[in-house]
């Protein structure tokens, strides 16, 4: 091998190392933003699968009763946050308002007309639960922009 050959096979090696480094960033950078928003999306579904499951409210509704809903999304051992405060806890509220203790234990056993009842709560204090799913947004919001900066004072 004479020297140009040699000289000309460093310079390709230089040039091939440096785009492999390049497109090694992007992809990193591609594989972060991708993380961290699947980790924002797990956030906000309060670290639950059942929300990547059911994704509706009226499907979070089917087939249960209140007392089972308050037992699964906001006992102090298994609290989702978002679920619990914002919208099972005003169905439970209103349901408490319109119907008895005994009333209620009566609806407890007839699940359809539970779930009717509980839609028709949900639909009652649709405001409410906007405003507090807004509220929870808004601090989401607030994780994710510092995450972008952060994102972007470590990529420059």
């Amino acid at each position: 091998m004479e020297s140009s050959e040699l000289i000309l096979l460093v310079i390709a090696g230089i040039i091939g190392l440096f785009i492999l480094v390049r497109i090694a960033k992007t992809l990193f950078k591609v594989a972060f933003i991708a993380l961290f928003a699947l980790g924002a999306y797990y956030l906000w579904t309060s670290g639950s699968v059942d929300g990547l499951i059911e994704p509706t409210m009226e499907s979070m509704f089917k087939n249960t009763t209140i007392t089972e809903l308050m037992d699964k999304h906001c006992s102090p051992s298994k609290k989702d946050g978002m679920k619990c405060q914002c919208i099972v806890t005003p169905v439970y509220n209103d349901l408490n308002m319109r119907f008895s203790k005994t009333e209620l234990t009566q609806l407890e056993q007839n699940k359809k007309r539970m779930v009717e009842e509980m839609m028709s709560s949900m639909k009652t204090q649709k405001k409410e639960m906007e405003a507090c799913l807004k509220s929870d947004e808004s601090t989401v919001m607030k994780v994710i922009n510092m995450a972008k900066g952060l994102f972007k004072m470590v990529s420059s």
